[in-house]
């Protein structure tokens, strides 16, 4: 599915997008409610091209994981690739009869050190391609003036996903839960801070339920007081984990039903 696919489906599936302080409320009502916003479109470094009545938005889809990582990728996408290799070859044989059942407990294992490193180190990687991403649009202006979506005025984001096997919800001393966000690590809000042309920050993350949740920030100066009253975390809250499994059934379909 293409970035602007998805991300699309995403927020027409949510009810509701959480926006960070007054500021960022106000910034995505202004920016991207369903009246400003009219059609979303897939660009090519960045991935998307948001043109409103007075600027273009552009915006950089990227993923992540909370689990250990080796050179090439992180160890939840090493597993689940195994899992999908597994499922294939049983597609590809069939059983004669009865259902062929194919279990794959994870053993990705996740942790908030890992969750903040993979988080921090894929950030930066994009935000350092933010010329080649400015270039890149500028060098498309007349394809884009031709369709009347160019201007000069631009304005740059990020949209954030977590993809992690479990949901990444936090457990506190006293049974409570809540959902861990990459606002509630000072050093990711630093790297914010340390580059404010990145204006717009989206981050998607399983709620737990089955569902989204998304959040909004503009990149505005906010203190650690500001942050530390909805996103703390305290020395004994744990993440939440358990070992997932995959599970799929194969089974031959007779040939009197496929004519």
């Amino acid at each position: 599915m293409k970035e602007v696919e998805r991300f699309t489906y995403i927020m027409n599936y949510v009810k509701e997008v959480h926006c960070l302080f007054q500021k960022s409320t106000e910034v995505f009502e202004n920016s991207f409610s369903e009246g400003m916003v009219k059609d979303l479109y897939q660009f090519e470094r960045p991935d998307i091209l948001i043109p409103t009545s007075s600027k273009n938005i552009l915006l950089e889809y990227y993923q992540f994981d909370s689990s250990n990582r080796n050179k090439r990728s992180s160890t939840q996408k090493e597993e689940e690739a195994h899992f999908d290799r597994l499922v294939k070859d049983k597609l590809s044989n069939p059983p004669e009869k009865g259902v062929l059942i194919t279990k794959h407990e994870f053993q990705t294992s996740a942790s908030l050190e890992q969750y903040e490193k993979n988080l921090n180190d894929i950030t930066v990687s994009h935000i350092n391609k933010y010329e080649d991403y400015i270039k890149n649009y500028i060098s498309n202006r007349d394809k884009l003036s031709n369709v009347h979506f160019f201007t000069e005025k631009v304005e740059f984001g990020l949209i954030i996903e977590s993809t992690s096997i479990l949901p990444d919800i936090m457990l506190e001393e006293n049974g409570n839960q809540y959902l861990l966000t990459p606002f509630h690590f000072k050093s990711f809000r630093e790297i914010l801070k340390k580059h404010k042309f990145v204006e717009h920050i989206f981050y998607i993350s399983g709620n737990g339920n089955s569902s989204y949740a998304v959040y909004y920030m503009y990149n505005d100066d906010y203190s650690d007081e500001e942050y530390d009253k909805v996103f703390s975390i305290s020395d004994r809250d744990k993440l939440i984990g358990f070992t997932p499994f995959g599970l799929s059934g194969v089974m031959r379909i007779p040939s009197k039903l496929t004519k």
